[in-house]
This record gives structure tokens, C-alpha cells and sequence, in this order.
């Protein structure tokens, strides 16, 4: 296994599953990740043992600055388990720490004190129209692609790497 430099600083490429290519698909021709080959893609380290593999130095520096680094410009752009709170996240499927009140099975936040699974659950409520103070599901759209969000958090975070060309972000 090799080591890759990058703005990160914490590539670590991953050998390719016996066979030569992901699905014994061929590379794109045009891409960065076509120069390796003999490569699966690049794995943040920072994860730990089993952490994502990302097929683009890009998506794996986006996914650094976002889920470990904090670089959102604004709080509202953090996502809910990192504002302010009392939870830390945990992978669905695991069961929660002795001593927790709870682990939510939408993202994993550990419910701690003062934090109860009824608090959280009510950033995940959806509104229909028509009910009294419901709102669209999905109200905010990105600028740049037209992509809908039920959180404005969600897309200001998606904004700020939307690759989409035309659009004029707000």
C-alpha cells in the first residue's frame, strides 16, 4: 500500500481487489484516478481501520474538510450532531455506549445529556403543506443545480462543493 501526498495529507491508496479493476470495469480514460490504475481509490485514514475510499483526490479533501476538519462557513452549514451539542456520532447498526441515553438510527448521534431522542427527532419531522404550520418538504434549492434540501444547513453544505456550471449562488 502506497502513501499519496495531497492537500490533505491523509491519502493512503488501496490496492484493487483481485482482478485488476472495481467491478471489472476499465478506468475512465480522462481522470486523474486513470494515472493509478492499480489502484481502488484513496481511503481516509483519519476514519480509521475501514474508512471511505474515495475514487478523486477532490471528493476525498472535500470529505476531510467537511466531516473532520469543521471548514464550514457557516454554523448552520455544520451538520446537526456537530452544532453546539452534547451528541457524537455513531455508526447505524452499532449498539449505543453503555452509560448513553439512546443512539438514533437515522445518523447515529449518541444521545448524551441533554439531548433526548424526542429533541433530536424533531429536526427530522416533515411538515406536509396543508397541515397546520407545515411548509414544503423539501423548501430549499441549490442555486447552482436545483438540487432540493428539507434542511437550509444542508444546502448551503451541498453549495458550497456544487459542481453544477450556470447556476448563481444566493
Amino acid at each position: 500500500v502506497q502513501q499519496k501526498e495531497g492537500a490533505t495529507g491523509v491519502c493512503k491508496a488501496v490496492p484493487k481487489p483481485e482482478g485488476g479493476t472495481e467491478g471489472g470495469k476499465p478506468p475512465p480514460a480522462s481522470t486523474a484516478a486513470a494515472k493509478e490504475t492499480s489502484l481502488e481509490g484513496l481511503r481516509c485514514e483519519k476514519c480509521g481501520e475501514g474508512g471511505k475510499i474515495f475514487k478523486s483526490l477532490e471528493a476525498l479533501e472535500t470529505h476531510v474538510r467537511q466531516k473532520h476538519e469543521g471548514a464550514y462557513k457557516t454554523e448552520e452549514m455544520r451538520p446537526h450532531w456537530m452544532q453546539g451539542g452534547g451528541g457524537k456520532r455513531q455508526r447505524v447498526g452499532e449498539p449505543p455506549p453503555a452509560g448513553s441515553e439512546g443512539r438514533c438510527e437515522v445518523c447515529g448521534l449518541v444521545y448524551g445529556p441533554g439531548l433526548t431522542e424526542a429533541q433530536h427527532g424533531v429536526e427530522f419531522a416533515l411538515k406536509k403543506n396543508g397541515e397546520e404550520g407545515g411548509e414544503a418538504v423539501e423548501p430549499h434549492e441549490c442555486g447552482r443545480c436545483g438540487k432540493r434540501f428539507r434542511e437550509i444547513r444542508s444546502c448551503r453544505q451541498h453549495e458550497n462543493d456544487c459542481k453544477a456550471k450556470g447556476g448563481v449562488v444566493n
